[in-house]
């Protein structure tokens, strides 16, 4: 398991301000991509989903499905060419993208931050009392989805228990 507090300091919070000319940094987001690295992987024990094999299954700490990084690349990215410069400019040219996702904490951290740029429902905010079961409901719901086995609960579990580790 990768150190919490290293993580956050040394990839999240540095790739999200590095994407903050296109996508607004906020500790909101964050928070959201802590957490689903802590639920998906596990905070970063699996790089891999286990019984895959080829380009199939998820990729990296925050176990991106293939298709659904291809469908970032192919259908939202076409219209974003400052956002792809930044993409660009930070993954390993000499890979392919599903290695890429396991093997570059940066291009992985911020391909899961597009992920869930592109969804219109804005992040809950720190101010609510109720913040982290909505965080966990705004990632089971965009990006576990409702077919996922997981639930909101497990993925606010799953965060805390990682980052009181």
């Amino acid at each position: 398991m990768i150190d919490f507090n290293q993580f956050k300091e040394h990839v999240v919070i540095p790739t999200l301000k590095y994407l903050d000319s296109e996508i607004p940094y906020s500790e909101e987001a964050v928070d959201l991509l802590m957490m689903t690295c802590a639920h998906e992987s596990r905070g970063g024990t699996y790089l891999r989903q286990k019984g895959m094999t080829g380009d199939k299954g998820a990729f990296g700490v925050y176990q991106m499905e293939q298709a659904t990084h291809v469908d970032i690349w192919a259908h939202y990215l076409v219209r974003k060419v400052l956002l792809v410069d930044k993409l660009e400019s930070i993954r390993s040219h000499d890979l392919p993208f599903s290695l890429d996702l396991i093997t570059n904490l940066a291009y992985a951290t911020a391909m899961a931050r597009v992920h869930y740029w592109r969804v219109a429902e804005a992040l809950p905010s720190k101010d609510d009392t109720r913040y982290l079961p909505l965080l966990g409901e705004y990632a089971k719901k965009y990006y576990n989805t409702h077919l996922g086995k997981a639930t909101a609960s497990k993925y606010v579990m799953d965060y805390l228990n990682w980052r009181d580790s």
